[in-house]
């Protein structure tokens, strides 16, 4: 099972196509990449069209627009494909503004896109894709265990419920509040979802990572927040 489909431009910049899908991937994210999902020996249209089709299960495709994506059978072949089937789309620009985007992709020029221009922006637009993923996770409260009696987590809470929660300093207390979760899925010997790990890797990594560089954007904290608060409304 995959997160999401990638849609690119093999003329595209391989050195931010690496970066980027290196970065989700570190977060636990799972790309279907043509260079590595693709078996060698099928049928290459047929595989195409079944992988899109499942894609539809996913958390949708990101597209890489640069100034070669249009000019491509393949490219254009999945983007209609998932224009027309309702497929969430990740769309991010390099190099391009929404003016170089075909007049008949007006519904691609209406959204709203992300850019890179430089390696700087590269970090952005992972955190933009995690965002709109967070944004399309449905939280499902688990029953099996009883939260509300761990006194640790409570306080946690109250203390999450409590703070600046636009201040790097919640990090911690978010980070806390996950590794509490963890353990207590992991004492009931319950086996961790997808979800759960994303979730918990968004909190824990951009936490470990800030403690490293001492560097955080107030973006970064507010995917940390958010998937703490998804966290929350599945587990509390």
């Amino acid at each position: 099972m995959y997160n999401f489909f990638f849609s690119y431009s093999r003329n595209a910049n391989k050195e931010i196509i690496e970066e980027y899908i290196s970065s989700l991937e570190n977060y636990g994210f799972k790309l279907w990449y043509d260079k590595v999902d693709v078996i060698l020996g099928r049928n290459i249209y047929n595989e195409l069209y079944k992988t899109l089709t499942r894609c539809k299960q996913w958390n949708g495709m990101i597209v890489f627009i640069d100034n070669t994506y249009f000019d491509k059978e393949w490219c254009l072949k999945e983007l209609v494909f998932a224009l027309e089937n309702d497929i969430r789309l990740y769309p991010i620009l390099i190099d391009i503004t929404k003016k170089d985007i075909p007049d008949n992709f007006q519904t691609l020029k209406d959204m709203n896109l992300c850019t890179i221009r430089t390696e700087k922006d590269i970090q952005y637009a992972v955190c933009k894709t995690i965002y709109l993923y967070l944004d399309s996770v449905k939280p499902v409260h688990e029953k099996q265990i009883v939260f509300s009696k761990y006194s640790t987590l409570n306080l946690l809470m109250l203390h999450f419920k409590n703070s600046n929660q636009q201040s790097s300093r919640i990090l911690f207390v978010c980070d806390n509040i996950a590794l509490c979760i963890k353990y207590i899925l992991n004492e009931n010997k319950l086996i961790l979802n997808e979800d759960f790990k994303l979730l918990f890797n968004i909190i824990h990594l951009t936490t470990k990572k800030y403690c490293t560089d001492g560097i955080i954007t107030r973006f970064q904290i507010r995917l940390v927040v958010k998937a703490t608060n998804l966290l929350l409304t599945i587990y509390s």
